[in-house]
């Protein structure tokens, strides 16, 4: 453990050791920053004291060239305003199957544009094909049917029946006499059988006869017309099975309903497609709007026939108002306004984007209107403003308050008069009190 005494005496041998040379330099090194620190103090003070002073009479004072423009009065000013919406298409559709089978063919992908009509996809549809082809088939034969009914049996038949009716009424004849006969003799040994057997044909050549009597009466006459009704009735029918069959087989595609471009694919060719389940979706991605809600007071302000840019992206894109929506939204209390885009939008814009409109509308307040540049902190919250006096182009600073900024000006209240020449810029190399030379916005001395 160290003496307390030892360590005492080291640490006065270390002072006695430091060199005397030492000291001198830390002693000049003072001396000489004391002066620069003097000097520097008198010529600050002395500049100020000159640029405080008020110029007596003839004497000359460099003045800093400053650029001002005049404070405005105004009771009302226009504040533009932005509000957001959404871009989206003015047409989408979520497309599926009317009829539940396999998908045979998926034509489209998903980034595809499409025609309006164009097909996208289809299912199998041999079944309903080949019923078709029945059905057509049976509608031929009914066709034809109809027409012979229509234009009667030919000359040729007509002929040949009335032949045969000759025939059968010679028929007739003959079996009439044997008939006859047989009944004189029949007390005269002629028996039962041979009788009977001369009735029956006298009977059948009687009924042979006026069957075709009938058959020669028809044809001469032509075809019923209930005949005829009923064969067209049989046609409609089948006119309208092969209409059904054919609207199935349409119902086996999907068609684009509109021009626009695939966004979502959800079959591959072999799916079983449930009807009326959705499986692709398409948007029309030429026809853009924009959705935005707007506050009622600012909406009515917003006219049909003026015009208007959608911001989207930071680009402007020409618009036109569409509709206001007669209803406010319950969770924001604004009106949706219906602004459609031009054609310069297409390809540019996505759906799904935020679009923003900028409405300018007046503001009743009183206040005076400066560059916003013209603005410095000031004390206890409040902004300050430099003002050159025209009198004597003496600076003063008067502290205000902000009631409405932008980019480019500022409303103000606070001690200004219309008309006092503000000081726009280099406000930092300015104090109060300094003579200046005010510069307009020509370049004018004032």
């Amino acid at each position: 453990m160290s003496n307390p005494s030892q360590v005492a005496r080291n640490q006065a041998s270390t002072r006695k050791s430091f060199p005397t040379w030492a000291k001198i330099v830390a002693g000049l090194i003072v001396l000489i920053c004391g002066f620069v620190y003097l000097n520097a103090s008198g010529q600050l003070n002395l500049f100020a004291a000159e640029r405080n002073a008020t110029p007596s009479k003839g004497e000359e004072v460099r003045r800093l060239p400053v650029s001002v423009r005049p404070a405005k009065f105004v009771k009302k000013i226009e504040q533009p305003r932005r509000y957001t919406g959404t871009i989206r298409a003015r047409q989408k559709a979520s497309l599926g199957f009317e009829l539940t089978g396999r998908v045979a063919a998926v034509l489209v992908d998903e980034g595809d544009v499409v025609d309006k009509g164009q097909t996208l996809a289809t299912l199998d549809s041999q079944t309903l094909e080949a019923r078709k082809s029945a059905i057509v088939a049976s509608l031929e034969q009914a066709n034809a049917v109809l027409d012979e009914l229509v234009a009667g049996p030919r000359q040729e038949r007509i002929d040949s029946m009335r032949a045969q009716l000759k025939e059968a009424n010679s028929d007739l004849k003959l079996a009439q006499l044997d008939l006859d006969r047989r009944i004189n003799l029949r007390g005269s040994g002629v028996s039962e059988a041979e009788y009977d057997r001369a009735l029956y044909n006298q009977q059948s050549a009687s009924a042979r006869m006026n069957s075709t009597k009938r058959q020669l009466d028809e044809m001469t006459t032509g075809t019923r017309p209930e005949k005829i009704a009923a064969q067209r009735a049989a046609i409609n029918q089948l006119k309208s099975s092969v209409q059904e069959i054919e609207i199935q087989i349409e119902k086996s595609c999907i068609l684009a309903p509109f021009s626009g471009k695939i966004v979502k694919r959800m079959i591959d060719p072999g799916t079983i497609a449930t009807a009326s389940i959705p499986v692709m979706e398409i948007v029309d991605v030429n026809n853009l709007e924009a959705v935005i809600g707007i506050p009622i007071a600012a909406a009515q302000h917003v006219d049909v026939d003026q015009p208007y840019s959608i911001i989207v992206g930071g680009q402007n894109f020409p618009a036109r108002l569409m509709a206001k929506i007669q209803e406010l939204e319950s969770s924001t209390r604004t009106q949706n306004l219906i602004f459609q885009l031009d054609d310069h939008a297409d390809g540019r814009v996505i759906p799904g984007q935020l679009g923003q409109i900028e409405i300018v509308s007046e503001v009743d307040v009183e206040g005076f209107l400066v560059p916003t540049n013209s603005l410095t902190n000031g004390i206890r919250g409040l902004w300050s403003i430099m003002v050159v006096d025209p009198n004597n182009s003496r600076v003063s600073r008067a502290d205000v308050q902000i009631a409405y900024s932008d980019e480019s000006q500022t409303l103000v209240t606070g001690p200004l008069n219309d008309g006092d020449q503000i000081i726009v810029n280099g406000t930092h190399r300015i104090v109060e009190g300094q003579f200046v030379q005010a510069v307009n916005r020509s370049g004018h001395k004032q």
